[in-house]
This record gives structure tokens, sequence and C-alpha cells, in this order.
């Protein structure tokens, strides 16, 4: 079931993190003077104590898990607000869900060194050639799955499921690389780390391109979805989301949230996370952006330096958390 909840449109917003004045008024004109507005509707899942939107498909089809009062986590498929859940297999307590593609197939991992593939209800389980650890975390139309996998040599390194052939990928000087989200164009989005820094990328045709918020810390911006225009969404400090349209950035939040965090956007610019309230759950989100932007005159700017790598820190311990429990 989904609920909408009356937030009403959000303002673009911009941060500035340890800038000059002019530096920062710099940037504030390059950004668009009218803010996207979103609608944000929450998703329930019944007898669930968390949720989790991690994928959306062109159709609307909302890709997740919840969490039971026990810590048990299920997958979902939410179809315009009928929730179909997947209570025969137990996504274990490091399991989560990925991405899900127009076909309404879904990736994710299990509480094993495997990834999965859900289609039509009906789970298939695989891991990367010669990988110890296999996490699928998104999928395309092609059907091609990404994610990443644990090498013999304790490396972690993003993989490629091209029908079956895998293909490994990293960054130059990579020891860390965490693929996230994959197009139709076979465009990937994720982050890396090379000599201890972190960073986001998105990868077109093997050539790496840095994403960053404009004015805050690189490492503190982590890509996690790509659409077919190439519109990318993720988290960066705060953490609030974020939507770069061919390097413009719209940054926002869910009005009264400690912490937004983003998963995945579709071709229509639906966008889809979760976010957390003070002494709350974890509740995961659509928001629909509205059908024409709202002019909010000058961009509000918080000025000051901010400690960019508290974000992935913090998102990437959840994120590891989750995924390697024993």
């Amino acid at each position: 079931m989904r609920i909408r909840i009356s937030f009403g449109p959000v303002a673009k917003s911009l941060l500035i993190a340890g800038m000059s004045s002019g530096a920062m008024m710099a940037a504030v004109n390059a950004a668009n003077a009218q803010a996207v507005g979103y609608t944000f509707t929450t998703i329930d899942i019944a007898g669930a104590s968390n949720s989790y939107a991690t994928g959306i498909n062109d159709k609307g089809q909302i890709a997740g898990y919840s969490v039971n009062a026990s810590g048990q986590r299920y997958a979902f498929l939410d179809s315009d607000g009928t929730i179909t859940t997947f209570p025969s297999v137990n996504l274990g307590g490091i399991g989560n869900t990925g991405g899900i593609n127009d076909a309404g197939q879904i990736v994710g991992t299990v509480s094993s060194p495997q990834s999965f593939l859900l289609t039509n209800g009906t789970f298939t389980y695989f891991s990367a050639t010669g990988s110890t650890w296999t996490m699928a975390t998104d999928i395309n139309d092609a059907g091609q799955i990404t994610g990443n996998e644990l090498t013999a040599q304790g490396v972690w390194v993003g993989f490629l499921d091209s029908g079956g052939t895998f293909t490994t990928f990293a960054p130059a000087g990579a020891t860390a690389t965490v693929p996230y989200g994959i197009n139709d164009s076979g465009q990937i989005v994720g982050y890396a780390t090379v000599g201890g820094k972190s960073f986001s990328f998105v990868d077109t045709n093997g050539t790496f391109k840095t994403i960053s918020v404009p004015g805050t810390l690189v490492l503190s911006t982590a890509a996690s979805g790509i659409n077919d225009q190439g519109d990318i969404v993720g988290t960066f400090t705060g953490p609030s989301g974020f939507l770069d349209t061919n390097g413009t950035f719209t940054t926002f939040a869910v009005p009264g949230a400690e912490a937004t965090f983003v998963n995945g956007v579709n071709d229509a610019g639906d966008i889809v996370g979760y976010y957390y309230v003070v002494n709350g759950p974890d509740q995961g989100f659509l928001a629909t952006p509205d059908a024409s932007p709202i002019d909010v005159g000058p961009l509000p700017v918080m000025a000051g330096t901010i400690p960019g790598g508290m974000l992935v820190l913090g998102w990437l311990g959840r994120c590891l958390a989750r995924r390697r429990q024993a």
C-alpha cells in the first residue's frame, strides 16, 4: 500500500561547503532559479518494521525489501500500490534487493555469497565467475546485471553479467569498486576507492567520469541510479538526495526526515529510496516530480565546512553492515 504524505513540492537547494562568498554566489548563479517540485509517497508494507525502496522501472513498478520485528527480510514488488511479497524466500540478515527492469525482473543478494534474479516469482541464484562473494545491484531491459564481487585476492571489483558471461571492471588503481545502477545503454554508476579516497563515477564504455555535487567534497557524493536519459541520482552530505541532469544538480530531502537516501530513478524522473525520522523506522518512499517547476527565488545556501566523509562512511557502513552480517 502507498500512503501519500502531504509534504507538497520540495524546492531545489544547494549545499556549499567551505567556499568563499564569491564562490558561493557563482555556484548559486550557476544553478537554475526554478526548482523541481516533488510529491512524496510512503511505501507501507503490512507487518514490516522497516521498508526500503531500491529500484523503479519505467512502468512505475517498485522493488524493495522489508524487515519485520524479528529482523527477517523479504523482497517485495509494488505495482501501483498493490504489494506482492515473497515470504517463501527469506533474504536473511545480510540480504537486500537491488534494481528492477521493465520486464519486472528484480536482482539482489541473499544470506550467502550469492545473488539472485527474481522472475515472475521464481528465484534463480548465481555467482560471478571466480568470485568468493557476489552482490547484484541492478538490471537493465536487456537483462544485463551489474554489481560487485570479491575476488580471490580480496579485492572488490565491479562486474557486468551479459547472458551469463561475466566481465569485471574498475577505475585504474581502485582497491574497491561498487556499481549500483545500469541503464539500457550500459552506462553504470557507483563509487570506487583509489589511493584511500572514495568518489562516485559514471562508466560509459569503460571511460570513468567523477560525479560530485557542486560545493561538496568529492567523497561526500554517492551515486546509486541512472536512467536512459543519463540522469543520475544518489545521496550526498546531509544525508540528502540529489539529481544530476547533464551536470545541473537538484538536491532534495523528504521534509521532516532526519536523513534521506536515494536508490533509483526511472525515465519519467520518479525517484525511490528511503528516509528516517528521529525515533522512527526506516521508510521507503516514491518521489514524483510535479508537472511544472516552482519558482523559489534565491536558492538556500548553507555556508561552512562540512565533514563530507561522514556521509560516505555512515552510508557505506549501513550498506555493508546489512550485506555482511552473519
